[in-house]
């Protein structure tokens, strides 16, 4: 039985003491530092970010939070025989790589990789049924959302305040899905909005610093409004939503919904 929580082993070691370490063992091809790390933007408040690349590891591990030095450190562990295909899939792998500090290449493929960077327009992007998905999440939180707005009963209010605190996450990360642009994390997304979207950020900044839940309300479905406009607007009060288990199509959404209609529907 694993004793949680897992002790962090490199708290009271420099990140150059861990890379080095890394660096020695026989499996480890590759160091990247990522996002702040090891650039002049570093300050006390930022975290570690390192990519890993391996020749294997004994189980699937993709992210490793630790701390090092005393500071949350994030490590994305790729393997060398999967680099290549998550190029091509993965848009916020492509940038950590494009901008991070290679500080160990035992075989040079970060380097090559660094060189050969897929174009934009070739990353993998939001398939269109990931897209349906965060049509249905939106429009569904909402119509539920404002359902509770409208129920004056403390305990409504309550729990849409809770609802609230995922609706807006959701909807700021659908912001990037449905406009096909990599999530970053909070910070590049403001640095985003305040350079491209200036309106939407000025809707959220305000969502921010509002107090009260009608303060929040229409601000909210003005926000879900504009992070869904390139799919069209927000579905009327009627819409239905089908939401299917497993892999899907957008075909086999048609087909479940026949199938609805033919089940309640006179022949």
């Amino acid at each position: 039985m694993v004793d949680l929580p897992l002790r962090s082993v490199t708290d009271d070691a420099s990140l150059e003491a861990v890379a080095a370490r890394l660096a020695a063992q026989a499996s480890v091809a590759g160091i990247l530092y990522i996002g702040s790390t090891g650039k002049d933007h570093f300050h006390a408040a930022s975290d570690y970010d390192l990519l890993l690349l391996v020749d294997h590891r004994p189980v699937p591990v993709q992210y490793l939070i630790t701390t090092i030095a005393g500071r949350l450190s994030d490590i994305i562990i790729v393997t060398v025989d999967e680099l290549e295909t998550r190029l091509q899939e993965e848009s916020a792998l492509v940038n950590w790589l494009g901008q991070g500090q290679i500080v160990y290449d035992r075989d040079g493929l970060l380097a090559r990789a660094q060189a050969h960077l897929p174009a934009p327009e070739a990353i993998s992007r939001s398939t269109p049924i990931a897209k349906l998905n965060y049509l249905n999440g939106i429009n569904y939180n909402l119509r539920q959302n404002e359902r509770m707005w409208r129920q004056p009963e403390p305990t409504y209010q309550q729990a849409l305040a809770i609802r609230l605190l995922y609706s807006v996450s959701d909807i700021l990360v659908a912001y990037f899905a449905l406009r096909e642009l990599p999530w970053q994390g909070e910070k590049e997304a403001i640095r985003h909005w305040q350079r491209t979207d200036p309106s939407f950020w000025q809707l959220l900044a305000q969502y921010l610093h509002s107090a009260t839940l009608d303060e929040q309300m229409p601000l909210y479905r003005q926000l879900a409004a504009a992070a869904v406009a390139p799919a069209g607007p927000l579905w009327p009060a009627d819409a239905s939503h089908l939401s299917l288990a497993g892999a899907a199509t957008l075909a086999d959404v048609e087909t479940g919904w026949q199938w609805w209609r033919d089940l309640v529907l006179p022949a």
